[in-house]
């Protein structure tokens, strides 16, 4: 059900966090004769969300932004590199103004749908997350289009793909939480942080970690 404004902390609060499926190295290029490895740009965004300082964030994920729009304009049939584009607009948005977090979030959305046009399986499926995500976390109509009932079909799909990665658990536990569901979400963080970390994402995951620790102990 599409919600209508709420002018709630959370509204404002429009951080969605980019989910790296790590059970692949190198995320192919599903829709182009060319793989192109992503990567280089997925170990930057885990340098941007979790190792430099809040206030340089800005520069840092709209410089990744940049880059891969740049990298999008050499290969706009590739939709790996069109996901991760659009991903990393909505983390830069989780670091902007309401006002321009807004406009992003719908560029964002715009970027991923059409990377799941054209190929579904898209970076492994973690656009789904951050689509979700954005759906529970943006303002309803008609400041924006959030709507409770689409992001939890996007973030089911997301775990149904990925059931043992961090970041898909943790934002489908965070919309859990947020649906009055809390039980239920803090068995979903307590699979998580028994999940291993991964060393190839070692930044992403120990600092996704500490994300699902802070949620975890706010809902206990």
């Amino acid at each position: 059900m599409q919600r209508n404004v709420n002018y709630s902390p959370r509204v404002c609060r429009l951080i969605v966090a980019l989910s790296i499926v790590s059970a692949t190295p190198s995320f192919a290029a599903s829709s182009s004769t060319q793989a192109i490895d992503t990567y280089p740009y997925e170990v930057q965004w885990s340098q941007c969300q979790y190792k430099i300082e809040k206030e340089q964030q800005p520069q840092c994920f709209t410089k990744l932004v940049e880059d891969l729009h740049q990298l999008h304009n050499q290969y706009p049939d590739n939709a790996d590199i069109q996901a991760l584009w659009g991903i990393n607009i909505a983390s830069l948005a989780g670091v902007s103004g309401l006002s321009k977090a807004l406009k992003l979030i719908r560029q964002s959305k715009e970027v991923i749908e059409q990377a799941l046009e054209m190929d579904p399986d898209a970076l492994n499926g973690a656009p789904y997350v951050t689509l979700g995500a954005m759906y529970y976390r943006a303002p309803g109509w008609p400041l924006s289009f959030g709507d409770d009932e689409q992001a939890k079909l996007l973030l089911e799909k997301s775990v149904e793909r990925n059931p043992n990665n961090s970041s898909t658990l943790y934002f489908y536990a965070d919309y859990l939480a947020s649906q009055g569901e809390k039980k239920k979400a803090v068995e979903i963080l307590q699979r998580a942080l028994s999940l291993p970390i991964n060393t190839k994402y070692k930044i992403g995951d120990i600092g996704r970690r500490e994300d699902i620790k802070e949620l975890l102990a706010s809902l206990q």
